[in-house]
C-alpha cells in the first residue's frame, strides 16, 4: 500500500515538475528579454533539476539549455560544470 502511494506521488511531481520546465521554456521563448534580464535567476532554479531522479525532467532540462539558454548567453563558459552533470 505505501510502495503504490509513493509511486503514484512520483509520478505526480513529475509530470508537475515538467509540466513547470515546460512553462519556463515557453516564458522564454514568447519574451525572450526575460532571459537576458533575468539569467542568473532561472539559471539557479534550472540547475535544480540536474540531478532529478526521472529521466524525462533531465531530457527536458538538457533540451532547454542545449535549445535555448545557452545560445543565447554570451557567459556560455561559466555554466559549463553545470552541463558536465549530463555526460
Amino acid at each position: 500500500m505505501l510502495n503504490a502511494s509513493l509511486a503514484s506521488y512520483c509520478v505526480y511531481v513529475c509530470l508537475y515538475v515538467e509540466a513547470a520546465l515546460n512553462g519556463i521554456k515557453d516564458i522564454i521563448v514568447k519574451h525572450p528579454t526575460e532571459l537576458k534580464l533575468h539569467k542568473v535567476a532561472i539559471i539557479e532554479k534550472l540547475q535544480e533539476r540536474i540531478c532529478d531522479t526521472d529521466k524525462v525532467v533531465r531530457e527536458s532540462l538538457y533540451t532547454i539549455l542545449q535549445s535555448l539558454i545557452f545560445p543565447s548567453l554570451k557567459e556560455v563558459y561559466l555554466f559549463l560544470p553545470l552541463f558536465s552533470t549530463f555526460a
